[in-house]
């Protein structure tokens, strides 16, 4: 199975896998680690029951991370400094929440950086309420009830005040096998024209790479069926995918190098002269960053005439 998963990854996906990462492990007897999470087993009645934390990597980082955090705080002395302290916070709790230990975690990393906290901060440090909370931090944090102060006006979210958070799974009825099923996908789908996206998925480009009509269905969704420079909506014929770097130029098919736009503005960046592309982009009357992604492509596509 380990193999075949290999395999099927490397060729058919064109991806590729760390052999040093990739590998199979009893979890009874051994910890993985992925993704920043450690993972094990442990036997509970008849069976065996999942655990997880913040692998020692990602507690180290998050530490050091948590501590530039601070230092900038003592050295800025704004209230811009202790959000972007929060927001550091935030992210770390968001991230780690799926772990099942990801309190203990917390607070073992809380024990440390609260003390550099204060001592950095202690001529500011003042207690605060759960009335001091905005609208936005009441609605994560208003559940908690830790011991909470401010610095410099502005609440500072405890590290240790997240806990494990059950990871929503996708609906198992969603499948392409089944009438209700395929009625799911389509709901998920409703911004995006059903006749177009079911016609790029039928119609694949042979001369073209699996990647690059794989790729390119998703640019399609992503994008809404929209072109991504006028922003009208794309019917079954009227537009291309096109690549950011040309292949000749060493341009791959992989997702970030697509772009899918009308005809029209996918035939003016492809020509060397570009008048025909400033017209376009009179008519269509773009927006300043719209202009910049149009001569960018522009000398992208046409960056062996320099």
């Amino acid at each position: 199975m380990y193999h075949a998963t290999q395999d099927f990854i490397e060729r058919r996906l064109k991806l590729e896998i760390s052999p040093e990462k990739s590998k199979i492990v009893n979890l009874r007897k051994q910890r993985s680690e992925f993704l920043g999470f450690t993972m094990y087993v442990r036997p509970k009645r008849n069976g065996y029951v999942a655990y997880s934390h913040m692998s020692d990597k990602a507690i180290r980082h998050a530490h050091d991370k948590l501590k530039q955090s601070i230092k900038r705080i003592a050295k800025e002395q704004s209230r811009d400094a202790v959000w972007k302290y929060n927001t550091v916070v935030m992210g770390i709790h968001n991230y780690y929440e799926v772990a099942t230990h990801v309190n203990r975690d917390l607070a073992h990393m809380s024990q440390h950086l609260t003390k550099s906290l204060y001592n950095r901060l202690r001529r500011d440090w003042r207690p605060a309420s759960k009335a001091d909370l905005s609208i936005t931090l009441l609605k994560r944090y208003g559940r908690y009830n830790p011991k909470w102060y401010k610095a410099h006006d502005m609440i500072i979210i405890p590290i240790y005040t997240w806990k494990h958070r059950y990871a929503i799974q996708f609906n198992q009825n969603i499948c392409p096998y089944t009438k209700e099923g395929r009625a799911l996908i389509h709901n998920n789908l409703k911004a995006v024209s059903r006749e177009v996206l079911i016609h790029i998925q039928r119609y694949y480009c042979d001369y073209r790479s699996i990647e690059y009509n794989d790729n390119r269905i998703s640019k399609f969704i992503s994008q809404y069926g929209k072109c991504a420079i006028s922003g009208e909506e794309l019917t079954l014929r009227d537009w291309e995918c096109h690549h950011k770097v040309p292949l000749k130029y060493g341009g791959t098919d992989k997702y970030n190098n697509l772009i899918i736009m009308i005809l029209p503005f996918h035939k003016a960046i492809h020509k060397r002269d570009r008048k025909e592309l400033d017209n376009l982009m009179e008519k269509y009357q773009l927006s300043e960053q719209k202009r910049k992604l149009c001569i960018e492509l522009h000398e992208l596509a046409n960056q062996s005439e320099k």
